[in-house]
């Protein structure tokens, strides 16, 4: 079998079906996994009950591709093969995709607090077209309600930065 008569062996198939197919069975895996963690815990939910929930919901949406391919919505398959993506719409996905790598190393080298601000700025300027002083403001009231609420109501360990180390000097004196 030489290339071309792959690629075209390829096309023909419908591919999208076999990658939800192994989503789902990542997910099935992953539920499974997450049924031997605690669910529920002395103070309140487990290590297990986000992962599991979170893959028994991917799970159903894999399932609901694939078995009800002709309820609009659920298919995969791209309606027209010959449509092209809009700039503004690859714009979009590569910020947000930019800003979940964001968040998950600058926690851990920012703290909270600014990783929350820099990727909602980012977002908000970028992802959604908003202006400066209203991604600013979104920003400023999203990372400071979480703060507030997780990490000084609520008592959660948050990833540790500048302004977390400022706040609890201020607080622990």
């Amino acid at each position: 079998m030489n290339y071309r008569s792959f690629a075209t062996a390829v096309s023909r198939a419908n591919v999208s079906q076999y990658v939800t197919f192994a989503i789902a069975i990542a997910m099935a895996m992953a539920a499974w996994w997450a049924l031997s963690l605690d669910l529920w815990g002395f103070d309140g939910p487990g290590a297990g009950l986000f992962p599991l929930v979170s893959a028994v919901v991917a799970l159903g949406a894999a399932i609901a591709s694939i078995f009800l391919p002709e309820v609009p919505g659920l298919s995969l398959a791209p309606d027209d093969t010959n449509a092209t993506v809009d700039p503004a719409e690859r714009t979009t996905f590569l910020v947000y995709g930019l800003c979940m790598v964001l968040i998950s190393i600058g926690g851990f080298l920012l703290g909270f607090t600014s990783t929350i601000l820099v990727t909602t700025f980012i977002i908000q300027r970028f992802a959604e077209r908003k202006s400066n002083i209203a991604s600013l403001f979104f920003a400023v009231c999203l990372s400071l309600s979480g703060f507030l609420v997780f990490d000084i109501f609520l008592g959660v360990d948050l990833p540790q930065g500048p302004v977390e180390q400022v706040v609890d000097q201020l607080i622990n004196g």
